[in-house]
């Protein structure tokens, strides 16, 4: 992965995109897109092949009524179809993390040591 990766994000919680975007783009990379809600994921989907979207960023609930880690697992599972080269990292409070993804964060852990996202996705 170069060290400037497009990234997409896909988090229903506006302090927490914006705390990601901020982290990111503070570790070099470049946020080409974000989704709040699994509508948005659905129209933005189509569209990372040709933003060069390399990493997604992927909350594990995108509702304030999911607590099971479906939405996310749905949002993976599409990316690996359509883009199998995308690199996903679950970000959850759940210390489960996100079923499918090459890799999981909890937020907790992230909030803690944001540059440590940066250089998991540098290494990808």
């Amino acid at each position: 992965m170069p060290p400037e990766a497009k990234v997409f994000i896909a988090e229903d919680n506006l302090v927490w995109r914006s705390f990601f975007a901020d982290a990111l783009s503070d570790g070099g990379h470049q946020v080409v897109a974000t989704a709040s809600s699994m509508d948005e994921v659905n129209k933005i989907i189509p569209q990372l092949g040709e933003l060069g979207v390399q990493v997604a960023l992927v909350d594990g609930n995108l509702t304030p009524e999911a607590f099971n880690g479906s939405e996310g697992r749905k949002i993976v599972s599409t990316l690996r179809q359509i883009y199998p080269d995308i690199s996903v990292v679950g970000v959850s409070m759940n210390p489960n993390g996100v079923d499918g993804a090459n890799l999981n964060l909890t937020k907790r852990s992230i909030k803690e040591n944001p540059e440590n996202l940066n250089k998991v996705i540098t290494n990808f």
